[in-house]
């Protein structure tokens, strides 16, 4: 997101220590606030830090002298008079000439910068999912990326010193913390952005709606259509309806169970309960107990691939002859006989 070039004098300004204390504060509140914000303050701070110190003032006095003197010592041109004038000293066009210097070589970094990311943002990494499961993704930076079936991201090479990247389709993010570093996801309509957190977003090409659902953390979701970004904490969904511009914020008891989708091909074949429990317990976020001793050791042929909780535990008590009781994220599952193996 472009800012405006008063924010950006604002800025330069703050670096400077030429900022007003008023203008100051609401400056460093508007860091905190807005992402964007404070990721140019950092860009130009290092910038800035890039420039040389200025090299000694020039003596334009004492250069002057030297050359009056010099021109006395000469033999003057004969038949006209000969005399040397010295000029009035001009602050302001040498305050000028001083700015005009400043920016020329604030422009130079500028542009050599900018040429140097362009170069880099040539190189993309393109992963898509043409599988028949979620696919897992490790990116440079820690964070992790399961992307859904016929779903796909690209982003920079670089991506370690710029994380942006682009969805089309359907992906669980898990992204490595790094306050210095904004985690930015491109979507077919708007943006998402993070510092670090796990969150789902389903956002394909051609689609109504944009639905992200937070995990744990804090994101914010921003479109051309909103006049400053919504912020989602911990068990929010957003939908955002593109046909009536509306976003829609609910609150999900359980919102791992959102994101179990991509541990949804799970297929079991003479499998101790116990590890089938364990799996459903890393799927949908929640502790599962089993009551009747030994039957932790009975063993279970069955697909549960696309299966909600409620459907999986179904099965489970019809197998078992258990009954499943389920209190928020405690499930506990009761009766049942051991099984002999």
């Amino acid at each position: 997101m472009d800012l405006d070039n008063s924010t950006y004098s604002k800025l330069a300004a703050y670096i400077a220590n030429e900022l007003p204390a008023e203008e100051r504060a609401s400056l460093e509140e508007a860091m905190e606030k807005d992402m964007h914000i404070k990721q140019a303050f950092n860009e130009l701070s290092e910038i800035l830090g890039r420039i040389p110190e200025e090299k000694p003032e020039f003596d334009s006095n004492q250069a002057f002298l030297k050359l009056t003197k010099n021109l006395e010592t000469r033999e003057k041109p004969s038949g006209k008079d000969f005399s040397v004038i010295k000029p009035k000293k001009n602050y302001l066009t040498l305050f000028f000439k001083v700015a005009a210097v400043f920016v020329v070589l604030l422009s130079s970094v500028l542009l050599i910068n900018w040429l140097t990311n362009e170069e880099k943002t040539l190189e993309y990494v393109v992963y898509e999912n043409t599988s028949n499961e979620p696919k897992r993704i490790m990116l440079k930076d820690g964070s992790e990326v399961w992307l859904s079936i016929g779903s796909s991201i690209s982003y920079n090479k670089n991506f370690i010193e710029n994380r942006t990247l682009s969805l089309n389709g359907k992906a669980f993010f898990n992204v490595a913390h790094n306050p210095e570093k904004i985690f930015s996801i491109s979507l077919a309509y708007g943006e998402i952005q993070v510092l670090g957190t796990s969150f789902n977003v389903t956002a394909p090409s051609g689609t109504d709606q944009v639905l992200t659902t937070v995990l744990d953390g804090k994101v914010s979701y921003n479109n051309e259509e909103i006049s400053k970004p919504i912020f989602l904490e911990k068990g929010d969904q957003l939908t955002w309806n593109i046909a009536n511009e509306k976003a829609t914020i609910e609150k999900i008891g359980n919102p791992a169970e959102k994101a179990a989708w991509r541990f949804s091909h799970l297929t079991f074949t003479e499998t101790q309960l116990i590890d089938v429990v364990k799996k459903i317990e890393e799927s949908f976020g929640v502790d599962v107990s089993i009551e009747t001793k030994g039957l932790e050791n009975c063993k279970i042929t069955s697909d549960f691939s696309g299966k909600t909780l409620e459907e999986m535990l179904k099965e489970i008590d019809f197998l078992f002859e258990t009954q499943s009781q389920i209190n928020k994220k405690q499930i506990l599952i009761q009766g049942g006989s051991t099984c002999e193996n």
